[in-house]
Protein backbone atom coordinates (compact mmCIF):
# COMPACT_ATOMS: atom_id res chain seq x y z
CA UNK A 1 0.00 0.00 0.00
CA UNK A 2 2.75 2.44 0.96
CA UNK A 3 4.65 1.73 -2.27
CA UNK A 4 1.55 2.28 -4.37
CA UNK A 5 0.64 5.53 -2.67
CA UNK A 6 4.11 6.94 -3.37
CA UNK A 7 3.06 7.25 -7.01
CA UNK A 8 0.12 9.46 -6.00
CA UNK A 9 0.95 13.20 -6.13
CA UNK A 10 2.06 14.42 -2.72
CA UNK A 11 -0.38 17.33 -2.84
CA UNK A 12 -3.18 14.96 -1.80
CA UNK A 13 -1.45 14.33 1.53
CA UNK A 14 -0.20 17.81 2.47
CA UNK A 15 -1.87 20.92 3.88
CA UNK A 16 0.21 23.53 2.00
CA UNK A 17 2.43 23.93 -1.06
CA UNK A 18 5.84 23.87 0.63
CA UNK A 19 5.81 20.15 1.44
CA UNK A 20 4.00 19.20 -1.75
CA UNK A 21 6.45 20.96 -4.07
CA UNK A 22 9.81 20.39 -2.36
CA UNK A 23 11.90 17.95 -4.41
CA UNK A 24 15.11 17.64 -2.40
CA UNK A 25 14.02 15.99 0.85
CA UNK A 26 15.77 12.73 0.00
CA UNK A 27 19.02 14.55 -0.69
CA UNK A 28 19.20 16.75 2.40
CA UNK A 29 22.89 15.92 2.91
CA UNK A 30 23.75 16.65 -0.71
CA UNK A 31 25.06 20.01 -1.80
CA UNK A 32 23.07 20.38 -5.03
CA UNK A 33 23.00 23.86 -6.55
CA UNK A 34 19.60 23.83 -8.24
CA UNK A 35 16.00 24.74 -7.64
CA UNK A 36 14.55 23.14 -4.51
CA UNK A 37 11.11 22.46 -5.96
CA UNK A 38 9.65 20.11 -8.55
CA UNK A 39 10.01 21.84 -11.90
CA UNK A 40 7.05 23.07 -13.96
CA UNK A 41 4.43 21.90 -11.48
CA UNK A 42 1.28 23.50 -10.09
CA UNK A 43 -0.13 23.02 -6.60
CA UNK A 44 -3.58 24.29 -5.66
CA UNK A 45 -5.38 24.04 -2.33
CA UNK A 46 -8.56 25.88 -1.38
CA UNK A 47 -8.14 25.17 2.35
CA UNK A 48 -4.44 25.60 3.15
CA UNK A 49 -3.48 26.72 6.65
CA UNK A 50 -0.44 27.74 8.70
CA UNK A 51 2.56 25.78 9.88
CA UNK A 52 2.15 26.72 13.57
CA UNK A 53 -1.44 25.45 13.72
CA UNK A 54 -0.23 22.22 12.10
CA UNK A 55 2.83 21.93 14.35
CA UNK A 56 0.80 22.38 17.54
CA UNK A 57 -2.18 20.30 16.31
CA UNK A 58 -4.54 23.24 16.83
CA UNK A 59 -7.41 22.96 14.30
CA UNK A 60 -9.21 25.69 16.23
CA UNK A 61 -6.45 28.16 15.28
CA UNK A 62 -6.37 27.42 11.55
CA UNK A 63 -6.99 30.31 9.18
CA UNK A 64 -8.05 28.60 5.97
CA UNK A 65 -6.98 30.26 2.74
CA UNK A 66 -6.43 29.52 -0.91
CA UNK A 67 -2.89 28.69 -2.03
CA UNK A 68 -1.59 28.31 -5.56
CA UNK A 69 2.08 27.46 -6.04
CA UNK A 70 3.60 27.32 -9.56
CA UNK A 71 7.22 26.48 -10.41
CA UNK A 72 9.30 27.09 -13.51
CA UNK A 73 11.67 24.97 -15.59
CA UNK A 74 14.54 25.51 -13.10
CA UNK A 75 12.63 24.40 -10.01
CA UNK A 76 11.95 27.87 -8.56
CA UNK A 77 8.69 29.64 -7.76
CA UNK A 78 8.11 31.62 -10.94
CA UNK A 79 5.82 31.23 -13.91
CA UNK A 80 7.41 28.92 -16.53
CA UNK A 81 9.28 30.88 -19.19
CA UNK A 82 9.12 34.12 -17.20
CA UNK A 83 12.68 35.20 -18.05
CA UNK A 84 11.98 34.77 -21.76
CA UNK A 85 9.09 37.23 -21.58
CA UNK A 86 10.43 40.00 -19.34
CA UNK A 87 13.94 41.32 -18.65
CA UNK A 88 15.18 40.61 -15.13
CA UNK A 89 17.26 43.07 -13.10
CA UNK A 90 17.49 41.22 -9.77
CA UNK A 91 17.57 37.72 -8.29
CA UNK A 92 16.08 36.94 -4.88
CA UNK A 93 17.70 34.19 -2.80
CA UNK A 94 16.80 33.10 0.70
CA UNK A 95 14.52 30.77 2.61
CA UNK A 96 10.77 30.27 2.96
CA UNK A 97 10.12 33.99 3.53
CA UNK A 98 11.64 34.76 0.15
CA UNK A 99 9.67 31.95 -1.48
CA UNK A 100 6.39 33.27 -0.11
CA UNK A 101 5.56 30.18 1.94
CA UNK A 102 1.90 29.89 2.99
CA UNK A 103 0.88 32.57 0.50
CA UNK A 104 -0.59 32.15 -2.95
CA UNK A 105 1.03 33.15 -6.23
CA UNK A 106 0.57 36.86 -6.72
CA UNK A 107 1.18 37.50 -3.01
CA UNK A 108 4.87 36.60 -2.72
CA UNK A 109 7.71 39.03 -2.09
CA UNK A 110 8.85 38.71 -5.71
CA UNK A 111 5.33 39.51 -6.97
CA UNK A 112 5.10 42.54 -4.69
CA UNK A 113 8.52 43.78 -5.85
CA UNK A 114 7.44 43.53 -9.48
CA UNK A 115 4.44 45.71 -8.69
CA UNK A 116 6.90 48.22 -7.21
CA UNK A 117 8.83 48.28 -10.50
CA UNK A 118 11.63 45.83 -9.60
CA UNK A 119 11.88 43.02 -12.15
CA UNK A 120 13.03 40.19 -9.91
CA UNK A 121 13.51 36.45 -10.39
CA UNK A 122 12.48 34.40 -7.35
CA UNK A 123 15.31 31.93 -6.65
CA UNK A 124 14.52 31.52 -2.94
CA UNK A 125 13.81 28.17 -1.35
CA UNK A 126 16.51 26.81 0.91
CA UNK A 127 18.96 29.32 2.34
CA UNK A 128 22.20 29.19 0.27
CA UNK A 129 25.02 27.00 1.53
CA UNK A 130 27.65 28.10 -1.00
CA UNK A 131 28.45 30.75 -3.57
CA UNK A 132 27.45 28.28 -6.30
CA UNK A 133 23.94 28.06 -4.83
CA UNK A 134 23.60 31.78 -5.54
CA UNK A 135 25.30 31.70 -8.94
CA UNK A 136 23.25 28.76 -10.26
CA UNK A 137 19.98 30.68 -10.82
CA UNK A 138 21.92 33.74 -12.00
CA UNK A 139 23.69 31.70 -14.65
CA UNK A 140 20.52 29.76 -15.49
CA UNK A 141 18.59 32.90 -16.43
CA UNK A 142 21.61 34.65 -17.96
CA UNK A 143 21.71 37.69 -15.65
CA UNK A 144 24.85 39.68 -16.52
CA UNK A 145 24.45 42.60 -14.14
CA UNK A 146 22.02 43.78 -11.51
CA UNK A 147 21.08 43.02 -7.92
CA UNK A 148 21.29 39.88 -5.82
CA UNK A 149 18.86 40.21 -2.91
CA UNK A 150 19.78 37.86 -0.07
CA UNK A 151 16.94 37.44 2.42
CA UNK A 152 18.24 36.60 5.89
CA UNK A 153 15.92 35.41 8.67
CA UNK A 154 16.72 36.37 12.25
CA UNK A 155 17.01 32.77 13.47
CA UNK A 156 19.85 31.86 11.06
CA UNK A 157 22.94 31.38 13.21
CA UNK A 158 25.65 29.45 11.33
CA UNK A 159 27.24 31.22 8.33
CA UNK A 160 27.91 29.06 5.31
CA UNK A 161 31.23 28.65 3.53
CA UNK A 162 31.37 30.29 0.11
CA UNK A 163 33.27 27.23 -1.18
CA UNK A 164 30.42 24.98 -0.05
CA UNK A 165 30.22 22.16 2.49
CA UNK A 166 32.56 19.17 2.34
CA UNK A 167 31.03 15.91 1.09
CA UNK A 168 31.89 12.23 1.25
CA UNK A 169 33.54 10.66 -1.81
CA UNK A 170 30.52 8.49 -2.66
CA UNK A 171 28.20 11.49 -2.80
CA UNK A 172 30.64 13.37 -5.03
CA UNK A 173 30.87 10.34 -7.34
CA UNK A 174 27.11 9.89 -7.59
CA UNK A 175 26.58 13.58 -8.25
CA UNK A 176 29.15 13.42 -11.06
CA UNK A 177 27.31 10.49 -12.64
CA UNK A 178 24.01 12.36 -12.41
CA UNK A 179 25.57 15.43 -14.02
CA UNK A 180 26.32 13.35 -17.12
CA UNK A 181 22.58 12.94 -17.62
CA UNK A 182 22.16 16.67 -18.14
CA UNK A 183 20.56 19.25 -15.82
CA UNK A 184 16.93 18.46 -16.62
CA UNK A 185 17.28 14.66 -16.57
CA UNK A 186 19.26 14.79 -13.34
CA UNK A 187 16.59 16.99 -11.79
CA UNK A 188 13.84 14.59 -12.89
CA UNK A 189 15.71 11.66 -11.40
CA UNK A 190 16.12 13.43 -8.07
CA UNK A 191 12.44 14.43 -8.08
CA UNK A 192 11.45 10.83 -8.68
CA UNK A 193 13.73 9.56 -5.94
CA UNK A 194 12.37 12.14 -3.49
CA UNK A 195 8.84 11.04 -4.29
CA UNK A 196 9.57 7.33 -3.96
CA UNK A 197 12.00 7.28 -1.05
CA UNK A 198 11.76 10.64 0.72
CA UNK A 199 8.16 10.71 1.95
CA UNK A 200 5.84 7.94 3.13
CA UNK A 201 2.14 8.72 2.49
CA UNK A 202 1.16 5.99 4.97
CA UNK A 203 3.19 7.70 7.70
CA UNK A 204 1.53 11.02 6.85
CA UNK A 205 -1.94 9.48 7.07
CA UNK A 206 -1.06 7.69 10.31
CA UNK A 207 0.20 10.94 11.85
CA UNK A 208 -2.99 12.74 10.79
CA UNK A 209 -5.10 9.96 12.31
CA UNK A 210 -3.17 10.15 15.58
CA UNK A 211 -3.45 13.94 15.73
CA UNK A 212 -7.19 13.79 15.15
CA UNK A 213 -7.63 12.06 18.50
CA UNK A 214 -4.70 13.71 20.33
CA UNK A 215 -6.49 17.05 20.36
CA UNK A 216 -6.64 17.76 24.08
CA UNK A 217 -10.23 16.55 24.33
CA UNK A 218 -10.14 12.82 23.65
CA UNK A 219 -6.45 12.35 24.44
CA UNK A 220 -3.77 14.84 25.60
CA UNK A 221 -2.17 16.95 22.88
CA UNK A 222 1.61 16.32 23.08
CA UNK A 223 2.27 18.82 20.27
CA UNK A 224 0.73 21.88 21.91
CA UNK A 225 3.91 22.82 23.79
CA UNK A 226 5.77 23.59 20.55
CA UNK A 227 3.95 26.92 20.24
CA UNK A 228 2.78 29.69 22.56
CA UNK A 229 -0.56 31.46 22.25
CA UNK A 230 -0.73 35.19 22.96
CA UNK A 231 -3.36 37.89 22.60
CA UNK A 232 -2.50 41.06 20.67
CA UNK A 233 -3.39 44.24 22.54
CA UNK A 234 -5.32 46.78 20.49
CA UNK A 235 -6.07 44.25 17.79
CA UNK A 236 -9.62 43.30 18.66
CA UNK A 237 -8.40 40.68 21.09
CA UNK A 238 -7.02 38.45 18.33
CA UNK A 239 -5.03 35.39 19.35
CA UNK A 240 -1.77 34.59 17.60
CA UNK A 241 0.52 31.59 17.71
CA UNK A 242 4.29 31.92 18.15
CA UNK A 243 6.97 29.28 17.87
CA UNK A 244 8.49 28.64 21.29
CA UNK A 245 11.97 28.65 19.72
CA UNK A 246 11.49 32.28 18.62
CA UNK A 247 10.62 33.36 22.15
CA UNK A 248 13.72 31.68 23.55
CA UNK A 249 15.90 33.39 20.97
CA UNK A 250 14.36 36.79 21.64
CA UNK A 251 14.95 36.56 25.39
CA UNK A 252 18.54 35.38 25.12
CA UNK A 253 21.29 37.70 26.32
CA UNK A 254 21.42 40.48 23.73
CA UNK A 255 25.15 40.97 24.19
CA UNK A 256 25.71 37.23 23.64
CA UNK A 257 23.71 37.27 20.42
CA UNK A 258 25.59 40.36 19.23
CA UNK A 259 28.77 38.27 19.18
CA UNK A 260 27.15 36.07 16.52
CA UNK A 261 26.88 38.99 14.09
CA UNK A 262 30.59 39.29 13.21
CA UNK A 263 30.85 36.00 11.22
CA UNK A 264 27.78 36.93 9.18
CA UNK A 265 29.17 40.40 8.52
CA UNK A 266 32.39 38.82 7.24
CA UNK A 267 30.43 36.39 5.06
CA UNK A 268 28.20 39.03 3.47
CA UNK A 269 31.21 41.28 2.89
CA UNK A 270 33.03 38.45 1.09
CA UNK A 271 29.90 37.59 -0.87
CA UNK A 272 29.49 41.21 -1.91
CA UNK A 273 33.08 41.26 -3.19
CA UNK A 274 32.63 37.99 -5.11
CA UNK A 275 29.45 39.24 -6.76
CA UNK A 276 31.08 42.56 -7.64
CA UNK A 277 33.64 40.65 -9.73
CA UNK A 278 30.67 39.47 -11.82
CA UNK A 279 29.11 42.97 -12.12
CA UNK A 280 26.47 42.11 -9.54
CA UNK A 281 25.49 44.08 -6.42
CA UNK A 282 24.42 42.55 -3.11
CA UNK A 283 21.48 43.76 -1.04
CA UNK A 284 20.92 41.98 2.29
CA UNK A 285 17.32 41.91 3.51
CA UNK A 286 17.10 41.35 7.28
CA UNK A 287 13.82 39.68 8.25
CA UNK A 288 12.69 39.71 11.90
CA UNK A 289 10.92 36.79 13.53
CA UNK A 290 7.21 37.11 14.18
CA UNK A 291 7.69 37.30 17.95
CA UNK A 292 10.29 40.07 17.63
CA UNK A 293 7.75 42.18 15.76
CA UNK A 294 4.72 41.53 17.95
CA UNK A 295 6.36 41.34 21.40
CA UNK A 296 5.67 44.98 22.39
CA UNK A 297 1.94 44.46 21.73
CA UNK A 298 1.43 41.13 23.42
CA UNK A 299 -0.64 40.64 26.53
CA UNK A 300 0.30 38.04 29.15
CA UNK A 301 3.99 38.67 28.75
CA UNK A 302 5.86 36.26 30.95
CA UNK A 303 9.41 37.47 30.45
CA UNK A 304 11.11 40.84 30.53
CA UNK A 305 13.01 41.73 27.37
CA UNK A 306 16.76 41.83 27.97
CA UNK A 307 18.67 45.07 27.68
CA UNK A 308 20.64 46.01 24.61
CA UNK A 309 19.91 46.52 20.90
CA UNK A 310 18.04 43.92 18.90
CA UNK A 311 20.08 41.34 16.99
CA UNK A 312 19.18 42.54 13.49
CA UNK A 313 19.77 46.18 14.47
CA UNK A 314 23.33 45.24 15.42
CA UNK A 315 23.77 43.36 12.16
CA UNK A 316 22.44 46.29 10.12
CA UNK A 317 24.94 48.64 11.77
CA UNK A 318 27.90 46.33 11.12
CA UNK A 319 26.93 45.60 7.51
CA UNK A 320 26.48 49.31 6.76
CA UNK A 321 29.89 50.03 8.29
CA UNK A 322 31.39 47.33 6.04
CA UNK A 323 29.88 48.95 2.95
CA UNK A 324 27.26 46.26 2.32
CA UNK A 325 23.83 47.40 1.15
CA UNK A 326 21.27 46.36 3.76
CA UNK A 327 17.57 46.75 4.55
CA UNK A 328 16.48 45.95 8.10
CA UNK A 329 12.71 45.42 8.43
CA UNK A 330 12.67 45.17 12.23
CA UNK A 331 11.81 48.71 13.27
CA UNK A 332 9.49 49.50 10.36
CA UNK A 333 7.55 46.30 11.05
CA UNK A 334 7.37 47.04 14.79
CA UNK A 335 6.10 50.54 14.04
CA UNK A 336 3.48 49.45 11.53
CA UNK A 337 2.20 46.43 13.44
CA UNK A 338 1.01 48.78 16.17
CA UNK A 339 -0.60 51.09 13.64
CA UNK A 340 -2.38 48.29 11.76
CA UNK A 341 -3.48 46.16 14.73
CA UNK A 342 -6.57 48.29 15.53
CA UNK A 343 -7.65 47.81 11.90
CA UNK A 344 -7.32 44.01 12.22
CA UNK A 345 -4.56 43.94 9.59
CA UNK A 346 -1.83 41.44 10.41
CA UNK A 347 1.74 41.52 9.10
CA UNK A 348 2.14 37.81 9.89
CA UNK A 349 -0.50 35.09 9.70
CA UNK A 350 -2.04 34.35 13.10
CA UNK A 351 -1.57 30.58 12.57
CA UNK A 352 1.79 30.74 10.83
CA UNK A 353 5.36 31.94 11.28
CA UNK A 354 5.41 33.69 7.88
CA UNK A 355 4.26 37.04 6.53
CA UNK A 356 0.65 37.69 5.64
CA UNK A 357 0.02 39.73 2.43
CA UNK A 358 0.22 43.05 4.31
CA UNK A 359 3.68 42.14 5.61
CA UNK A 360 4.85 41.18 2.14
CA UNK A 361 3.64 44.49 0.68
CA UNK A 362 5.40 46.46 3.43
CA UNK A 363 8.65 44.50 2.93
CA UNK A 364 8.52 45.06 -0.83
CA UNK A 365 8.01 48.80 -0.44
CA UNK A 366 10.97 49.14 1.92
CA UNK A 367 13.21 46.97 -0.24
CA UNK A 368 12.28 48.60 -3.55
CA UNK A 369 12.88 52.04 -2.05
CA UNK A 370 16.38 51.00 -0.94
CA UNK A 371 17.20 49.44 -4.32
CA UNK A 372 16.13 52.53 -6.23
CA UNK A 373 18.00 54.82 -3.84
CA UNK A 374 21.19 52.77 -4.20
CA UNK A 375 20.86 52.83 -8.00
CA UNK A 376 20.31 56.59 -8.05
CA UNK A 377 23.37 57.18 -5.90
CA UNK A 378 25.42 54.93 -8.12
CA UNK A 379 24.24 56.81 -11.21
CA UNK A 380 25.13 60.09 -9.54
CA UNK A 381 28.63 58.79 -8.81
CA UNK A 382 28.03 57.62 -5.23
CA UNK A 383 28.61 54.14 -3.77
Amino acid sequence: MDVGLRFVPLRYFTYRGWEAMTARSTFADWHVSEGPFAHEKTYSNESAYGDLAAMANRPDMRWYRRERFVTDEFGYRNAPGMTRRVPVSAVLVGDSFGVGADNSDGFTLADALRREGVSVYNAAGLFPSSLQDILYPIESIGLKEGWVICEYLERSETPFNLAGPSERWNIRLLKRVLSLLGPQNGLRLREGASRLFGVSPVKIMAAKFLKRFSDGWIFPNPYANTVVQRRVAGGGGDLMLFQRLEIGQYHRCRHCRALEVAPWTALFTSLSNELAKRHLKLMVLLVPEKYTVYEPLLEQGDLTAPEGPLYLDVMEKQLSAAGVHVVNLTQVFRKNVGRLAPMDIDLYWADDSHWAPAGIVLAAKELSRALKLADSRRTAGGT
